[in-house]
């Protein structure tokens, strides 16, 4: 399942009215310069009944988070950017969840 967000404020994402079910891999990307706060909780998806099934969570480039289930929502918080460090000349910057390619550290 994929999710692409710009805005904190447009909860939920998607909006099921009776059972939705959801398995594999949920992957969140932010668009238009998005930057949430720590703060932030993004409402992924609201259903009467979720059933989620969820084996691995990619989170945007320079970010984790947690994703919680609960009463039928599915939501994307604890949205923190993750540290990241520049080589000696500045210019290649990697960050935790980014590997280099090889040759380029």
């Amino acid at each position: 399942m994929f999710w692409t967000t710009g805005n904190a404020s447009l909860n939920p994402l998607l909006q099921v009215s009776d059972t939705a079910t959801i398995q594999g891999t949920v992957q969140v990307t932010f668009i238009n310069g998005f930057n949430p706060q720590p703060s932030d909780s993004i409402r992924l998806l609201q259903a009467g009944i979720l059933q989620a099934f969820v084996n691995d969570t990619i989170y945007p480039s320079g970010y984790s988070g947690s994703l919680i289930y609960q009463n039928g929502s599915l939501n994307l918080t604890n949205i923190n950017p993750l540290p990241c460090e520049s080589n000696s000349e500045n210019w290649l910057t990697i960050c935790e969840d980014e590997l280099p390619l090889p040759g380029m550290v």
